[in-house]
């Protein structure tokens, strides 16, 4: 009643000419009532003021109970379906336990979703809302995203890994290379190289494998658009059981080498970026004025907040790979706290997924 009665008070102060127009309305009984209506100032319709409510009275005629749905500034539009889209099979694979009674499902990993999986698809649906499509973060949604945006992103595609700037450099102009700020330049390739070592992983992961996910093009998406296919990865293997020490291979030798030189790649891509950020194309100021440029871009800009957001996560999930493959007791098993070089480190060793007293007591079982 308190809080009906301080909406209701909160009308008096606008001007006379502003008027509710009821569109349509419908009846249930003699107690209740659906609406659809408008806003209008005189004869214009105001924007952003369409709804609908529901009311029901008590026997005296009074509101006993109301609820007003407004239309949002902001909508979500197609996108919004995509996500609901999501979300339907979701509940349909989940655990009758999960939804509040019933066995667990006993039916292969294809089909079977766990408290981990659920909890994967709720921070996706999480990521899609807030970072993609919500007002909340920096800067636009994804459905506003300008042009201007996009094909920033696009020369900073050209421009992967600082190839294409130094063929330019050395006077070979294959393709074009439009300079973008050299802070943004840094940012984007660091967090590729970061997508590019977490392939050894992806490729060889046991329980993705056990899960049945098709392991190289959810990477190949991953490397690509980050965690709109990262988060669904992890929500995919977490299907299936965590695969045993002792079921586990060692890495083929080729593996190995082609993990070391992923490593080597990513710290190498690292440094150039920490170095690019920093003194890169000097007509864009000082070390002062880029790091002032940065802070404006994680707080108006929504694609370099979600790639600071990008590394929180992928700092997450290399912690849970890596303790997922490296041994307890091992001291490698520290190094996925660190992150992106402690990923980096661990490949360039030689992706330890048992202790060596282990290996070495398999191989002379073997023999």
């Amino acid at each position: 009643r308190g809080a009906m009665s301080e909406m209701l008070g909160k009308w008096g102060g606008l001007p006379a000419d502003v008027v509710f127009v009821v569109d349509d309305c419908t009846t249930a009984g003699k107690d209740s009532a659906g609406v659809v209506w408008h806003l209008q100032v005189g004869e214009a319709p105001m924007p952003f003021s369409r709804g609908c409510s529901f009311y029901q009275v008590d026997d005296q005629g009074k509101i006993a109970y109301a609820r007003d749905i407004v239309e949002p500034v902001g909508k979500a539009g197609d996108s919004g379906m995509d996500v609901m889209g999501a979300v339907f099979p979701l509940v349909q694979l989940m655990p009758k336990s999960l939804q509040g009674g019933g066995e667990v499902s006993k039916e292969g990993p294809r089909s079977k979703l766990t408290m981990e999986s659920f909890l994967f698809w709720v921070g996706y649906l999480m990521y899609w809302r807030f970072i993609l499509l919500g007002s909340e973060a920096p800067g636009v949604p994804l459905q506003h995203t300008e042009w201007s945006t996009i094909a920033e992103l696009l020369d900073q595609s050209l421009n992967f890994f600082y190839v294409n700037p130094a063929l330019h450099a050395a006077g070979i102009a294959l393709i074009p290379s439009n300079p973008s700020h050299p802070v943004n330049e840094a940012l984007f390739n660091f967090v590729n190289a970061w997508s590019l070592m977490f392939a050894p992983i992806v490729l060889a992961d046991p329980r993705a494998l056990r899960a049945q996910v098709d392991r190289t093009k959810w990477w190949l998406g991953q490397f690509f658009l980050t965690n709109i296919f990262f988060i669904p990865f992890m929500a995919l293997r977490a299907r299936a059981d965590l695969v045993p020490l002792e079921e586990r291979k060692r890495p083929d030798d080729r593996v190995i080498i082609a993990g070391k030189a992923v490593g080597a790649v990513g710290v190498g891509i690292s440094v150039i970026s920490l170095a690019w950020a920093a003194t890169a194309r000097p007509e864009y100021g000082d070390l002062t004025s880029r790091g002032q440029h940065l802070i404006a871009m994680l707080t108006t800009d929504r694609v370099y907040f979600a790639f600071v957001l990008d590394m929180v996560l992928y700092s997450i999930f290399q912690f849970l790979l890596m303790r997922e493959l490296i041994p307890e007791g091992s001291d490698q098993r520290r190094l996925s706290a660190v992150p992106f070089l402690g990923l980096a480190v661990w490949l360039y060793l030689g992706q330890e997924i048992e202790s060596d007293d282990e290996f070495e007591n398999s191989t002379s079982a073997d023999n």
